[in-house]
C-alpha cells in the first residue's frame, strides 16, 4: 500500500479555482495511523522511513516512538535511488538494535529483502 499523506488542506475547494498570481494553502496534519496500531499492538509492526539526512536517528527515533518491531529507512535525497527511481537502498533496523542493510537494487529485489527479514524476525 501507499503511505498515507503526513498533512491534508484545510479547505478544499468545491470549484475549480481559478488562476491567481499567488496562492496559499494551508494544511493541517493527518491522523498518525501507524502510532495508533502502535499503540494497540496485536501483531508483528513494521513502518517505513523515508528521509534526506540523519537517516539512523530519524529511524531508530521513529522506532521508538511509534513502538514498531522493525523500521524500513531509505535516504530519498539523490536521484539514484528513491522516489523517482527503479533502484533503491535501504537499511532495516529493528527493536533489538540490530541493523541489516542493503545496497541499491530493483525495487522488487529490496522487497523481497525485506519480506526475508520480516519472516526471520516475527518468526
Amino acid at each position: 500500500c501507499a503511505a498515507v499523506a503526513d498533512y491534508t488542506p484545510i479547505v478544499c475547494a468545491e470549484h475549480k479555482m481559478k488562476k491567481q498570481d499567488a496562492l496559499v494553502i494551508e494544511f493541517e496534519k493527518t491522523r498518525d495511523i501507524l502510532a495508533e496500531l502502535g499503540k494497540t499492538k496485536h501483531a508483528f509492526l513494521a513502518g517505513f522511513a523515508a528521509e534526506t539526512q540523519n537517516l539512523e536517528g530519524y529511524a531508530r527515533d521513529k522506532l521508538s516512538r511509534k513502538n514498531l518491531d522493525m523500521i524500513i529507512a531509505n535516504d530519498v535525497s539523490g536521484t539514484e535511488t528513491g522516489f523517482d527511481s527503479e533502484y533503491n537502498a535501504v537499511s532495516i533496523y529493528t527493536r533489538d538494535g540490530k541493523a541489516v542493510h542493503f545496497t541499491r537494487d530493483t525495487k522488487r529485489n529490496l522487497a523481497d529483502s525485506i519480506l526475508t527479514e520480516i519472516a526471520k524476525i516475527s518468526g
